[in-house]
């Protein structure tokens, strides 16, 4: 028997041990197409990954920061006061009492400093 013709038998073997496979399992077939499926899927997460990445990396270069108006001279000079008083407080402490946010109060804080009026502890 020539190569040829004991290639071309051994291909017609596996073709039809693959077709008869099939049909003897068909969740075999079954399990490809859900293997293909996710295969397909798992390809399309990496490349919204990687988008996602891309997009978090130019979010990264900027900084934002919060910009709160300052409270008015009164409460800047009552905080100022109180902790002359006290001599230290928590920021929570001076926003209950003043009924102010906690935000306030360190924006002010932070501007005492600044005015070398308050040190931080």
């Amino acid at each position: 028997m020539s190569s040829v013709a004991t290639a071309s038998k051994e291909l017609l073997t596996k073709g039809v041990s693959y077709i008869s496979a099939a049909v003897i399992y068909p969740e075999l077939s079954d399990l490809q197409d859900r293997v293909d499926s996710l295969t397909l899927t798992v390809s399309s997460l990496r490349l919204e990954i990687a988008d996602l990445k891309a997009e978090l990396q130019k979010v990264k270069r900027f900084s934002t920061t919060e910009v709160l108006p300052l409270p008015p001279k009164e409460i800047q000079e009552a905080i100022a006061l109180y902790l002359k008083k006290t001599g230290e407080a928590y920021p929570s402490e001076i926003a209950d009492l003043l009924g102010i946010s906690v935000k306030e109060v360190l924006a002010v804080i932070s501007l005492l400093k600044e005015q070398g009026k308050v040190a931080e502890v």
